[in-house]
């Protein structure tokens, strides 16, 4: 997965509940664990995936190792591509209005 890529919600309808994001999406009503929610809050269609993993990094970074965080947000972004929840973009590709696949 590219580092430099800046990860985009492409759903509007969600909410935290207890904790845990719930997202209303095509595909259904989905709630995510506690790790894809901080995963899920940090992306904000602004920031690189390499800058998500480093805060998150610093945030946690007393009981993980960044390898781990890492692989975590790898496979939550790969998990919320699965699910057409988020589209990968670099930063040339952003036109300052509108995204449109």
């Amino acid at each position: 997965m590219d580092m430099s890529k800046i990860p985009i919600l492409k759903t509007i309808a969600w909410k935290v509940s207890d904790g845990y994001v719930v997202i209303d999406s095509y595909k259904g009503q989905l709630m995510l664990n506690e790790t894809s929610s901080l995963i899920w809050k940090e992306i904000d269609g602004n920031k690189t995936i390499a800058k998500i993993i480093e805060e998150l990094y610093e945030k946690y970074k007393d009981n993980n190792n960044k390898d781990y965080i890492e692989e975590i947000v790898y496979d939550a972004i790969n998990e919320f591509e699965g699910y057409d929840l988020v589209m990968l973009n670099l930063e040339d590709d952003m036109d300052g209005w509108l995204q449109y696949e």
